[in-house]
């Protein structure tokens, strides 16, 4: 992974309390989000510390897990109507498709079961990972009349009483196509799903 990192690692953060650093002790509800956590600089992670990372994110419990952590701030920083804005997003040369329609419940929305994503017009693979490319059709005018791709009321669903609240199948639905345990196939964890216990019943959560 390269890149800024900041965004990514204020959203591991919020959602996973195991993770979080001190907090920001000057922090108010007026500032940028972001400023609630003081981040830790650790230098030359080993693998033996990655592997233990991996280990501790397997062990998760459902309510080691935040869901809705932006709900005390979002009446003074509320969603742009961008925010819902469905389509592909570009930076220089690179374009990735965004869905918010798949992760409502990041806006405190009762999720609902999405359409299929946008499907890339070519995908090349390289003789090594970092040389596989995909590319999506992207047009500047869209992005350019951007309110004129926006969810509409109903594809925004409704206001979640429950953070876990979906609508009917979407269980059923997401048992199809998740895949709950991700290893690497060379450095695999060690953990074994079949050996541990059932924490949380999967129709009241989603992994």
């Amino acid at each position: 992974m390269v890149g800024y990192m900041t965004l990514l690692e204020a959203w591991i953060y919020e959602h996973f309390r195991p993770f979080r650093p001190h907090q920001n002790m000057k922090y108010t509800i007026q500032l940028p989000h972001v400023h609630r956590w003081t981040p830790h600089r650790e230098a030359g992670s080993t693998v033996s510390h990655l592997q233990a990372l991996r280990e501790e994110l397997d062990r998760l419990a459902f309510d080691e897990v935040t869901w809705d952590p932006y709900r005390d701030c979002c009446q003074h920083h509320p969603c742009h109507e961008i925010t819902f804005y469905s389509g592909c997003l570009k930076c220089l040369d690179v374009v990735e498709p965004y869905h918010p329609e798949r992760v409502l419940r990041q806006f405190g929305r009762v999720q609902t079961i999405p359409l299929a994503p946008l499907d890339p017009v070519r995908a090349v693979k390289g003789v090594t990972v970092d040389r596989y490319k995909v590319m999506y059709q992207y047009l500047d005018q869209i992005w350019e009349s951007w309110d004129n791709h926006v969810l509409s009321a109903r594809k925004r669903s409704t206001l979640v009483k429950c953070p876990a609240n979906c609508v009917d199948g979407y269980i059923q639905w997401y048992e199809n196509i998740k895949q709950l345990y991700i290893q690497n196939p060379t450095h695999r964890s060690g953990f074994d799903p079949r050996a541990q216990d059932s924490r949380f019943d999967m129709q009241d959560a989603e992994v």
